[in-house]
């Protein structure tokens, strides 16, 4: 199961149980319209198979975020790279 990959101010992650508690008995498709970090997102896309989810947010970085770690190719492309980086040197100064 994918966790929220941004920790966000005003998250839903702990609200996702109120939220599925008042939706519709049956429905195909969710608008996540404050998507944020996107928990409301990936708890219905890990929760419910035939069920279209759409992201947004205002954050054209976050959009783009969510479109490919919902690429099952470019989300592991994405984690390949980011286990690859070398720390800077300032990271290092730190330690």
């Amino acid at each position: 199961m994918l966790s929220n990959p941004i920790s966000y101010q005003g998250s839903k992650r702990r609200e996702t149980h109120i939220i599925e508690e008042y939706q519709p008995k049956r429905f195909n498709k969710v608008v996540d319209v404050f998507g944020g970090g996107g928990s409301v997102s990936l708890f219905y896309i890990q929760n419910y198979n035939n069920c279209q989810v759409h992201y947004n947010d205002i954050s054209p970085d976050l959009t783009l975020l969510f479109e490919v770690l919902r690429d099952k190719k470019q989300a592991e492309k994405l984690a390949n790279h980011m286990n690859n980086l070398e720390p800077s040197h300032k990271e290092y100064e730190r330690r």
